[in-house]
């Protein structure tokens, strides 16, 4: 199978996987690129397969009890810091992937002229009534804007999710304007989470993480779709990760149902959050994170 991030005809079997997060039935297999690294679902799923793994039940879609809404606030904060520390006039933006609408509404509150597009048709009409935004259902290919329409385009956790990282990317560089920013965020194959946990690490998503890209990768992927990239760093919703990750390992390896349910909340309880902040800290500042954020420019 050929490799959608490079374009490389040369993906060798790496890992076989089940869905560990909303239990979809059947294994997954990943397939790895010889020449840049990157991991894709070999074979891809269908069409009809592909809607199926994203149910209105899917977490990015759902507002959660009090821990998960701070960190959804605190995650939507870091998304606008992001975009704030480009320094930029508010312009033509778009959201691609933008869930219930949540960072669309914040960003036009800033004074932005937003749009976003959202695969699944009950989700893109949610934002539509929660927000009033415009939302178009469907995937950034099929939304047809017009050429350099664009000053910002985000992803938020989106590019992993798409059949062809390189063909998203050349269109994201089609409708920017000259000058134009992508800021998108993806999990990062070569943190520590993902060396500790390995198939059990949540980055994966089995089966809708179609592509999963190491820095490399998605650098020479830019540049083949004509953007630059200018920097990339660990952000944060790292211990949302972690915390997956430990479920998924104590479910699957402590035969005591209660005992991997304790092992599992201590994993994602507040203490637990406190107490790990300085290895979140360390493997940042090192590029270890488990998930990077990448800000690339139009040439």
């Amino acid at each position: 199978m050929r490799c959608e991030v490079c374009g490389a005809a040369d993906l060798a079997p790496a890992m076989i996987g089940t869905d560990r997060l909303l239990h979809v039935a059947g294994e997954y297999s990943l397939g790895r690129c010889s020449a840049c690294g990157a991991f894709g679902q070999d074979p891809p799923p269908s069409d009809v397969s592909l809607l199926e793994y994203y149910p209105e039940e899917y977490g990015p879609y759902q507002h959660g009890g009090w821990l998960s809404e701070i960190a959804a606030a605190n995650g939507l904060r870091a998304r606008e810091r992001h975009v704030l520390s480009l320094g930029l006039k508010p312009g033509a933006m778009l959201d691609v992937g933008c869930a219930t609408g949540r960072f669309l509404d914040r960003m036009r509150r800033r004074g932005w002229s937003v749009t976003g597009v959202e695969l699944v048709s009950g989700i893109a009409q949610r934002a539509r009534d929660l927000f009033g935004l415009s939302v178009i259902t469907g995937t950034l290919e099929t939304a047809g804007f017009e050429d350099q329409s664009y000053d910002l385009v985000t992803l938020w956790d989106v590019l992993e999710h798409v059949r062809s990282p390189r063909c998203t990317l050349r269109e994201i560089t089609r409708i920017l304007r000259p000058g134009g920013w992508l800021v998108f965020r993806v999990p990062n194959p070569d943190s520590v989470g993902a060396r500790i946990f390995g198939e059990r690490w949540a980055g994966w998503d089995f089966p809708r993480h179609l592509w999963v890209a190491p820095k490399t990768a998605l650098d020479l992927a830019l540049t083949n779709a004509g953007l630059r990239l200018v920097r990339a760093s660990s952000t944060s919703g790292r211990f949302a990760l972690s915390a997956l990750s430990i479920r998924y390992t104590a479910q699957e390896m402590i035969g005591a149902k209660w005992l991997a349910n304790a092992v599992s909340w201590m994993g994602s309880s507040p203490f637990a959050r406190l107490a790990s902040a300085p290895y979140f800290s360390l493997s940042s500042m090192f590029g270890q994170g488990s998930l990077l954020t990448f800000f690339a420019q139009k040439v």
